[in-house]
């Protein structure tokens, strides 16, 4: 029995399968077939992009509008990065953006994320280069900064250590002891000053009272010249019977103020002999 085998389906069969493959081999290599619809940009750096390579996804407030195209290092500066990158044209970017690596979560994927700047200007089709600038993350500073802040904390330490030797803790308490000290000489002193002003009220109510007393004098006074004008009038000349109420309260009155003039003037005597002992007491 003879086979009748169609040569033409098997090897239209297997070109359609080598196409597929090829289109599937393109897809997984995330090759887009329509490079018309992206501008190329390049970013220097000097900095480590450590999980930065080609395929990395490059995103625009938090949508992907682009990838690397290529990373190696730029042939005319030593020890400087350059990236390729390729980023939809539909997107604008302004002159003077800068790209910085960012990641999902802690451990995540990483990417570099779009900023734009403040320019008012866009990059074209018809720009011969164009560059954006490259900004360090939170995480790259703070790692770079590692090193600078482990010397600075160092340098801490040494000189709290240099401080808290024996001799500063020494001197530390000798100064606390003198301020001690200081504050207990400011408390014996408002203590002086308070019995000051305590003498200094008794001596006013000793004036007042010996201004109280001069009233009462006088008005003493006033009612004995009104009984000698009655008796006067009377025909009464009896001036010792008359006259001895009022010598007896001018004694009176006159003890009160030789006490007060006598303490003023031991007072002042005291402060002008030595002004600190009166004013601030013994001091021991």
């Amino acid at each position: 029995m003879e086979r009748h085998v169609n040569y033409t389906l098997i090897g239209g069969l297997f070109l359609a399968c080598m196409v597929c493959m090829v289109f599937f081999i393109l897809w997984l290599g995330h090759v887009n077939l329509e490079d018309e619809n992206y501008l190329s940009y390049v970013v220097y750096t000097d900095k480590d992009l450590g999980g930065i390579g080609p395929n990395t996804p490059i995103n625009y407030k938090g949508i992907q509008v682009g990838s690397v195209r290529q990373v190696g290092f730029d042939k005319g500066h030593l020890g400087v990065v350059k990236l390729t990158l390729r980023i939809l044209g539909r997107v604008p970017v302004r002159k003077n953006s800068s790209v910085k690596v960012e990641s999902q979560g802690l451990v995540g994927m990483k990417y570099l994320s779009l900023i734009q700047s403040d320019s008012k200007e866009f990059y074209s089709k018809e720009d011969p280069e164009r560059v954006l600038n490259y900004k360090q993350s939170f995480l790259e500073q703070l790692t770079s900064s590692a090193g600078h802040i482990s010397d600075e904390v160092l340098y801490i330490i040494r000189s709290i250590d240099k401080i808290l030797n024996p001799q500063n803790i020494e001197n530390i308490t000798k100064t606390i002891a003198s301020i001690q000290k200081a504050t207990q000489g400011l408390d014996n002193t408002r203590l002086a000053l308070d019995n000051l002003l305590k003498n200094a009220s008794k001596t006013l109510e000793k004036g007042d009272t010996l201004v109280a007393n001069g009233d009462v004098l006088a008005k003493h006074a006033d009612e004995l010249i009104k009984d000698i004008d009655l008796k006067v009038r009377g025909k009464q000349y009896d001036f010792k019977t008359m006259l001895s109420p009022l010598l007896l309260q001018m004694q009176l009155s006159l003890r009160h103020i030789d006490n007060f003039v006598q303490k003023g003037s031991n007072l002042m005597d005291k402060f002008d002999a030595n002004p600190y002992k009166t004013i601030f007491g013994d001091r021991k």
